[in-house]
């Protein structure tokens, strides 16, 4: 999930950094409505309409088998969906907020939703999530990474005034990332996210995310 903006390239940061990621690099976040599409059902409802109503179609892949982990893909996967859904509600859905624990993250989602809602800014086509693993941080014990392959090779940038397409210039290495949502144990929903990381094609398991 990369924030973009036309004629701005793809990998132009939203820094979500949480205190206990301080070594880890900068996460991206992307924009726009979409309709959810996945081989196996989300167990957590999604935070948004779905289908959404919007002209973009996400593409997961089947959840885990192990409960868990599956419960964890679910959230990450509704949080998706809820930051989505405050783009397309131009900032009215603000379901996003309660998915997030970390106060940086949180001030980092709601300033780029915020940008991205003036700038009439949305996308249209496909983003397709694959190859999703769930780890555990050898530093951080009882915290969860899920983690997926993103191709956003099928996106286009879009004004949400006109309809207009604008088009994707973006290099390889920005239409195709391997990345990495950190997710800690919370009160009031069982997984609460704290951090992202986002590895560019062709750098480390990036490279296995473009066909």
């Amino acid at each position: 999930m990369r924030p973009v903006r036309p004629g701005v390239a793809l990998g132009a940061p939203l820094l979500l950094l949480a205190a206990a990621c301080g070594s880890q690099q900068a996460g991206t976040f992307h924009p726009t409505g979409a309709v959810a599409s996945a081989s196996a059902q989300p167990s957590a409802k999604p935070s948004g309409p779905v289908p959404f109503p919007g002209k973009v179609k996400f593409e997961f892949d089947a959840l885990p088998s192990d409960p868990t982990q599956a419960a964890l893909v679910s959230t990450d996967r509704a949080f998706l969906l809820a930051y989505y859904d405050a783009i397309y509600t131009r900032g009215k859905n603000k379901d996003y907020r309660s998915y997030i624990a970390d106060q940086g993250v949180l001030t980092s989602v709601r300033d780029k939703i915020s940008t991205l809602v003036s700038a009439s800014h949305g996308f249209a086509g496909v983003d397709k999530h694959f190859d999703t693993t769930v780890t555990s941080p050898r530093d951080f014990p009882g915290d969860m990474y899920v983690n997926y392959c993103n191709d956003e090779a099928g996106l286009q940038f879009t004004s949400i005034k006109t309809g207009r397409l604008l088009g994707n210039g973006s290099t390889p290495g920005e239409k195709y990332y391997y990345e990495s949502d950190l997710f800690a144990p919370g009160k009031h929903r069982t997984w609460e996210l704290i951090g992202t990381l986002t590895t560019p094609y062709p750098t480390g398991k990036a490279r296995e995310c473009k066909p």
